[in-house]
């Protein structure tokens, strides 16, 4: 029997009401439940089902930034209360500037709206820590390659 390693696959364990505890899987973190015990036709069916329907994101957004930082290893790494107050900071971005272009962000006018939205909102006080950092954001036509810098509350 041949045995295939699906990518991204996301088990959790869940203690029942009656103490029994039970796995569940999911196609990546965040996605669909998949169907059936892991090794089963069922199972591989429901994970190529649920990434056959999984939408490509817009790498063209700065919103898809957001999301890729949130996907990547050094977010995944932090302490739980910085990753709760990232989060925080990353909508409160999201919901302003989310759907700005990417290529926008390189004219040096922008800066004066980014500057004036964080004088006006308070999502950025006490902010102590800053560190550059890039990453890959792929799912489009090329992988680019992206700087940010994650700040912490102070």
């Amino acid at each position: 029997m041949v045995r295939i390693q699906l990518k991204g696959v996301a088990q959790t364990r869940k203690k029942l009401a009656d103490g029994t505890v039970r796995n569940y899987w999911y196609a990546w973190r965040g996605g669909p439940r998949l169907e059936g015990s892991p090794g089963t036709a069922e199972f591989v069916a429901s994970y190529n089902t649920a990434i056959a329907a999984r939408q490509r994101p817009n790498n063209s957004l700065l919103s898809s930034v957001l999301d890729a930082y949130q996907d990547a290893e050094a977010f995944r790494c932090l302490a739980s209360k910085t990753k709760k107050d990232y989060k925080r900071i990353l909508h409160s971005i999201g919901e302003k500037f989310g759907d700005c272009p990417i290529k926008l962000l390189e004219d040096r006018r922008v800066r004066g709206d980014f500057l004036e939205w964080r004088d006006q909102n308070g999502v950025f006080d006490g902010i102590a820590f800053f560190r550059y950092s890039s990453f890959d954001l792929t799912g489009g036509d090329r992988p680019e390659q992206v700087r940010a810098a994650p700040v912490s509350p102070g």
